[in-house]
């Protein structure tokens, strides 16, 4: 799949950034179906092109993927599909974790969810949030850590269970003492 064409359009910045959306600038995505170490720039208008088999559905069934990720609705998306986690993973590796990485982009900000989906255990078992080339949240070793507004980092075990991305969990109210907006 990683000899997939892309047709992209030019980006357009608009004037306002702050009435602009976020618009997913790139998707990397690691063993996934028949994804290994693919990664794909994206423009305003994207066209994925290819012959049969090359990979074009595996590619928006891993952005489907990963937005079920961040709602914690793994389990009824596979069921959905009649698939089982161990249809997730490529047959190409034998890795058994799924990488991915999603840039976020609204004028020059940019936002990046990176993370490590376990099949087994239906969750994320590592996460990381970049704004703007800032590392401002993490999941790693059973505990969540985020920036506070004075650039100092609050730990906080993980003791509750969670599928998918701990995101799908989280809620504002979390951050709102410690907030690193």
């Amino acid at each position: 799949m990683n000899t997939a064409q892309v047709k992209q359009s030019p980006s357009q910045t608009p004037a306002d950034h702050s009435a602009s959306p976020l618009r997913l600038s790139y998707l990397y995505v690691d063993n996934f179906k028949s994804l290994v170490e693919f990664w794909l720039p994206l423009a305003e208008f994207s066209c994925l092109i290819g012959l049969n088999g090359s990979g074009k559905s595996s590619v928006l069934q891993a952005v489907d993927f990963m937005s079920r990720l961040f709602k914690g609705q793994v389990s009824h998306w596979l069921e959905q599909r009649q698939w089982k986690p161990a249809d997730l993973n490529s047959k190409l590796t034998g890795k058994s974790n799924i990488t991915f990485r999603i840039d976020l982009a609204r004028g020059s900000e940019v936002f990046v969810w990176q993370g490590s989906f376990n099949r087994t255990s239906l969750r994320c078992t590592q996460e990381w949030v970049w704004i703007n080339n800032h590392l401002v949240f993490t999941v790693h070793e059973g505990h969540y850590l985020f920036l506070d507004e004075r650039g100092g980092w609050i730990r906080t075990k993980i003791t509750f269970d969670y599928e998918g991305s701990i995101f799908s969990l989280l809620r504002d109210e979390t951050f709102s003492e410690h907030s690193c907006r």
